[in-house]
């Protein structure tokens, strides 16, 4: 919902959306959630962009593989129009792992497009998901209030209706547990969910590529691990790796 105050002064546009979809409007809310996470004028992380909504899926209907992939060609095409103009790709949803969906978005990290994705809410392992499972996407965990991965604690926060998702691939974490974002009929909502998590990276990756001028996709990645708080996290040693504990962090 472009016209909610969080995206006033920001350049917005439908850009597409899936053709069986009767119009652009947000039926769930979610997009205009984590559009707001990443770039909210007080809730979200980025300033100074152009926001384009891409409309894959309705209240009551998933889009097809070839529909997805509709999808991510044109936001290839447009890229491939406009090389000189950096762009993120926010994916804050999980498909079971395909190889097809895989494809059309390496050629977007090909041309040098940063995708972000979400690990996901179930306590399971990314290896059987895409996005969630490729290495060169950034993917991001969901951690609360206390600094511990979302679904992991016991003894404060109350985060049990999500748990993240953990695997090899997951490369960094942003709040995710009762964090208020845009309502997409007006107002706020409290929400918890790994897709929160990715929207919030998603606008660190916009303020990184506006801070580093000339970087890529995967240059972009390693630059958020790279500059996030090493060991902030507790996490559980039998599902997250040492290396995995990045919490994202700006200058």
């Amino acid at each position: 919902n472009f016209d909610h105050p969080e995206f006033t002064g920001i350049e917005t546009q439908d850009f597409y959306k899936v053709p069986a979809l009767a119009d652009f409007r947000d039926e769930s809310g979610h997009g205009t959630a984590i559009a707001s996470a990443a770039c909210g004028i007080t809730v979200g992380v980025a300033g100074q962009v152009k926001l384009k909504n891409v409309k894959i899926s309705g209240i009551d209907r998933m889009p097809t593989l070839i529909e997805l992939g509709d999808a991510l060609n044109a936001i290839l095409d447009h890229h491939v129009a406009t090389p000189s103009v950096p762009k993120v790709v926010n994916c804050s949803w999980t498909i079971p792992k395909s190889a097809y969906i895989e494809n059309r978005i390496n050629a977007l990290l090909s041309a040098g497009v940063v995708v972000v994705g979400a690990a996901g809410n179930r306590n399971e392992d990314v290896s059987t998901l895409t996005p969630a499972s490729m290495v060169d996407v950034i993917i991001a965990a969901a951690s609360d209030s206390d600094d511990v991965a979302a679904g992991f604690n016991n003894f404060a926060t109350a985060d049990l209706p999500i748990t993240t998702n953990y695997g090899l691939t997951i490369d960094i974490f942003a709040p995710g547990v009762d964090v208020y974002l845009a309502k997409w009929d007006g107002g706020y909502i409290k929400t918890s969910g790994t897709s929160a998590s990715a929207g919030f990276v998603s606008g660190a990756a916009c303020e990184m590529l506006a801070m580093v001028q000339g970087v890529q996709g995967a240059t972009v990645r390693q630059l958020l691990i790279d500059t996030a708080t090493k060991g902030a996290l507790l996490l559980d040693a039998q599902k997250f790796q040492p290396h995995q504990n990045n919490l994202v962090f700006l200058l």
